[in-house]
């Protein structure tokens, strides 16, 4: 086992979309994130968050097991969410973004707001919410959108 491990997830939106990305140490692992509709219903955000915090956990452990860090590629993501939502430029993809890290340890599940202040800079942390991590999917739910709408609203009010 590997009682160090603290699975984490990043959870970004835009007004075109939601995508949860597990972080394996500082590295996002894009190529295990998928894009949502900003719409989805807290039961749906709840389940989806505790999915990928577990395999936020799995990613990692297999990482330390086999010794291999790869490349973050988060560039490729980049271009295919441009791609996607025909963004011109990574200014119109970052434009109105907001982040929430989102960190499991023991039985609590800990949820930051992060600040954006410049193209692809998240700095500073707005907020720090600590919650239990036997919440349902839908309480869980409700806890990210609250974070998420207040870092929305703190970022471009």
């Amino acid at each position: 086992m590997f009682p160090d491990i603290n699975p984490c997830v990043s959870v970004k939106r835009n007004e075109d979309f939601l995508v949860l990305a597990p972080l394996s140490g500082a590295r996002i692992v894009f190529d295990l994130a998928h894009w949502h509709p900003t719409d989805l219903s807290n039961e749906q955000l709840g389940s989806l968050a505790y999915r990928t915090l577990d395999k936020s956990y799995q990613y990692t452990k297999k990482l330390r097991v086999d010794g291999i860090f790869t490349e973050s590629n988060y560039d490729e993501w980049v271009k295919l969410t441009k791609q996607k939502f025909n963004y011109k430029n990574d200014r119109k993809m970052f434009n109105n973004m907001c982040d929430c890290s989102i960190i499991r340890k023991n039985s609590e599940i800990v949820i930051d707001i992060l600040i954006h202040k410049k193209l692809k800079a998240w700095i500073g942390i707005l907020e720090r919410k600590t919650i239990s991590d036997s919440l349902s999917s839908e309480e869980f739910g409700s806890e990210i959108r609250d974070s998420i709408d207040r870092a929305y609203a703190e970022e471009f009010s």
